[in-house]
């Protein structure tokens, strides 16, 4: 029982990780011919971006974001934006180019195809020991009317832009710390030691009962 509970302790130990979620804080959604979405306050179009389900608006009145994305696992987000070119219910661009900005000055880009209705591709970047990847972006016209230039309530345009993108999280291997390593190598002598005296107490079973 001592051993099972020593080896489940240097399990843990070698669990150990320092990993923290990589933190959003701005979204830009733009177009070749100039048609610019953005959450960073320039006086274009915003982007409204929605977590973890429709109407959980992160920016409902254009304010700053600062939005944890999880560290294992897939995170997705809803996008919304005022319709362009007004009057009109088509796209504006051929192609869309999402870029994602955190905090630690990594960036994640992808690009969008209203026509085929498809993702060509994302980058990736390593935040310590976790790898964050686009995996999804999709940005088009519909006939409906979900925000306003700059808030999130419905006004303006009635054939604005709905989408979402995905960042999946991969953490193959925890690192631990040298304060981890310490504990590690205490638990593996614990658990040698318990071997040990388990050894020795069945030596000395036998010899008594010989």
């Amino acid at each position: 029982m001592k051993l099972a509970y020593l080896l489940a302790a240097g399990a843990a130990f070698v669990a150990a990780t320092s990993a923290e979620a990589a933190t959003l804080i701005s979204a830009d959604v733009t177009g070749p011919s100039g048609t610019i979405w953005t959450t960073r306050h320039t006086g274009n179009y915003t982007v409204f971006l929605q977590s973890p389900g429709l109407g959980n608006f992160l920016n409902p009145n254009d304010e700053s974001i600062n939005f944890n994305v999880a560290n294992t696992g897939v995170t997705r987000v809803l996008l919304a934006g005022e319709g362009y070119t007004p009057g009109t219910n088509i796209d504006s661009d051929p192609l869309y180019n999402l870029t994602l900005k955190f905090d630690g000055g990594q960036t994640l880009t992808g690009v969008y195809t209203p026509a085929t209705n498809t993702f060509d591709g994302g980058t990736s970047f390593v935040d310590g020991n976790t790898t964050y990847s686009l995996i999804e972006f999709s940005y088009r016209r519909f006939l409906g009317d979900a925000v306003q230039p700059n808030v999130a309530v419905p006004g303006g345009d009635g054939n604005d832009y709905v989408g979402n993108f995905r960042i999946s999280a991969v953490s193959p291997g925890a690192v631990p710390e040298p304060a981890t390593w310490a504990m590690m190598l205490m638990g593996f002598g614990l658990i040698g030691a318990g071997v040990r005296a388990s050894r020795k107490g069945r030596v000395a079973t036998r010899i008594a009962y010989a």
